[in-house]
């Protein structure tokens, strides 16, 4: 089936636009090519880790994230992700301090990859978060859930273990298709780096999603949760919350090409079912 190009402002905003299926995702990753950086940048990333710690400033971890070395379309449409590891700390720095958003480049940054999935319902209503206050960015914001960054290259496993611990659901039991919308990017909010995003039909209701996040045991270790509401809005309801709302700007992005895209995305679930 094919989509229609989304207009230039939205294009804009899209390193790799889908749709693709999990079968045309291919990732490779180096284990141990450590992403390198200069002496100034890891002097930076080092003291701005300090500071943050001591201002306690949101939920801080400072481990493995993968990070995008490069990023190639392959034939028959396939996207093709080369990873390479790096550390939180430097995501911190590069993504998210103000040094960093006025001073680095897309190749001095880190560029870990995020991962989020926009859900849709059975009563065709679409799961948003809000974040919570005590993590370390766009707090406060709303965004899809689940959402993260990649701490392991299997991107199917990230996504799957970010939906158990965000809103309580096995994938398995939950999902009835996914679409990988394509790669998206984060802006200046987030320093730019790239997020991979997928479009995902649930086969539970809100009330179901809601009743689950509210019953979830896997909570994070010291208690708090990375998000402290969820709202469920219609398609028609887009627009206006986007204006209303303080929403995460890829969240926009996500939200928008999927408002263009919605009559393709609800057609394939319709072709298969026909099958």
């Amino acid at each position: 089936m094919s989509f229609p190009i989304p207009p230039k402002n939205l294009l804009d905003l899209i390193w790799n636009l889908g749709p693709f299926q999990p079968k045309e995702i291919n990732v490779i990753s180096y284990d141990n090519d450590i992403k390198k950086y200069s002496d100034d940048i890891e002097n930076g990333a080092n003291m701005n880790w300090e500071k943050l710690q001591s201002e306690k400033k949101g939920l801080l971890f400072d481990g493995i994230v993968w990070t995008l070395k490069n990023v190639e379309i392959k034939e028959s449409s396939k996207l093709e992700l080369i990873l390479q590891p790096s550390s939180y700390r430097y995501v911190m720095y590069t993504h998210y301090s103000s040094f960093g958003i006025e001073n680095l480049s897309k190749e001095q940054r880190a560029n870990p990859i995020g991962i989020s999935a926009l859900c849709i319902t059975t009563d065709n209503k679409i799961v948003l978060g809000k974040r919570s206050p005590h993590v370390a960015v766009c707090k406060n914001m709303w965004h899809v859930i689940p959402a993260g960054n990649l701490d392991n290259p299997n991107l199917s496993f990230v996504l799957k273990t970010e939906m158990r611990e965000e809103l309580g659901l096995e994938w398995e039991n939950v999902v009835q298709r996914e679409t990988c919308l394509g790669l998206f990017d984060t802006g200046v909010e987030q320093g730019n780096k790239p997020e991979i995003v997928w479009f995902v039909q649930l086969n539970i209701s809100s009330e179901e999603v809601e009743s689950s996040m509210k019953k979830n045991p896997h909570k994070e270790e010291n208690g708090l949760d990375e998000h402290d509401n969820l709202v469920f809005i219609n398609r028609n309801d887009i627009k206006n919350f986007i204006s209303q709302f303080d929403v995460v700007g890829v969240c926009k992005s996500i939200l928008n090409l999927v408002d263009f895209w919605w009559d393709n995305l609800l057609k394939i679930e319709e072709e298969e079912n026909k099958k």
